[in-house]
């Protein structure tokens, strides 16, 4: 549907006397004041909108203070945003997307908003040469978006970013816990997705533990290795946290594990009998200090790993078997992070899997 008013009035008009149950709408371009007006009353059971642009703040306010508006997208938001004194208070909405190029004008939305059901939420910011990124600009709206969700039951959060470039130097980036102090505070977080195309923090093994002694329900965790710089590894060791603080953790997607590269006997000393659920663990590669793992360590990470987690599913391990070649470019940047190996290790633990060996035994 296109934005432009009055035309659209009148289709709506007929869209009414058509369909007056529409659930779902919509609007592409940016709809006016006067269009929004003539939807909300037009349509009492609308649960679903989409539009495509939104620099008006009352339009905004219109349709996320909607009685029984349960999804809004908005693909690019533009402000700053202005009009109100105190923010609003937003009821039923239950997920919201909302992307655009500036941060600082995803910030003030966020920063006049007040959601008390907000159930998903994902966040996009586009790259724009006329808009630079600033890390204090990523900073302020992680934590107005923390603000404004406060009172909700957040589950899902996803935040992505498609920047061209961001200062300052990456050995100066944050580390992730530290880029995400107010987030960490949402303790009813299940999914956590976060993704870039150029780092935004640094990752280790302290990361893993605050994010997992933070949200206890966790369920999903996508952390990917273009939002780190390229030096971040999380250690094996790190992954005691996920199964000691997430017994609910399904499925886990980290940049670079680093393992110890001494001998198999300096893994970690894995715990008891797990029954923990977790299904699908992927990594990008596998580090070590001296660039090479032995098989017999292969080995011996593929059992500590069935030890923590069981329940890993062969067929998710064999489809990642499948779909790439494990090859590092000799010279690539990466050559350090050794895809063979972990997909030695991913074999390793198809083949104990596939055999019915739920819990095989320990030889370190």
């Amino acid at each position: 549907m296109n934005g432009q008013f009055p035309e659209d009035a009148l289709t709506i008009r007929k869209l009414r006397e058509s369909s007056p149950d529409l659930r779902e709408l919509n609007i592409d371009g940016e709809p006016t004041p006067s269009l929004v007006r003539e939807v909300l009353a037009g349509f009492d059971g609308l649960r679903d909108v989409s539009i495509s642009l939104c620099a008006d703040f009352s339009v905004f306010c219109a349709l996320v203070t909607k009685p029984n508006l349960r999804s809004l997208r908005i693909v690019n938001a533009i402000g700053p945003w202005a009009g109100v004194s105190q923010p609003i208070t937003v009821h039923d909405l239950r997920k919201l997307s909302v992307g655009g190029h500036a941060e600082a004008d995803l910030a003030s939305l966020f920063r006049l908003t007040r959601f008390q059901s907000l159930e998903e939420l994902t966040i996009q910011i586009y790259a724009h040469t006329a808009i630079p990124t600033t890390m204090a600009g990523i900073t302020a709206l992680f934590d107005d978006l923390s603000g404004a969700v406060s009172a909700s039951d957040l589950q899902t959060l996803t935040i992505s970013g498609t920047f061209s470039s961001l200062g300052p130097p990456p050995d100066h980036l944050p580390f992730l816990r530290d880029l995400l102090p107010r987030i960490l505070r949402l303790s009813t977080i299940r999914s956590f997705r976060f993704s870039s195309d150029n780092p935004l923090a640094r990752l280790d093994g302290a990361d893993i533990e605050a994010l997992a002694r933070a949200w206890p329900r966790l369920t999903h965790l996508h952390l990917d290795a273009g939002a780190f710089d390229r030096t971040s590894t999380v250690p094996v060791d790190g992954l005691s946290h996920l199964y000691s603080h997430c017994p609910d953790l399904q499925e886990v997607s980290l940049p670079v594990l680093s393992v110890p590269g001494i001998g198999a006997q300096s893994f970690p000393t894995p715990p008891g009998r797990s029954s923990h659920r977790l299904g699908s663990l992927s990594t990008q590669g596998i580090f070590t200090s001296r660039g090479g793992i032995s098989d017999e360590e292969v080995e011996a990470l593929a059992r500590y790993l069935l030890r923590l987690f069981p329940r890993l599913n062969p067929e998710t391990h064999q489809k990642a078997l499948e779909q790439t070649d494990g090859a590092v470019p000799e010279g690539s940047p990466d050559a350090l992070r050794i895809d063979p190996a972990w997909l030695k290790v991913t074999e390793y633990v198809y083949s104990i899997r596939s055999k019915g060996d739920e819990y095989p035994p320990h030889s370190m």
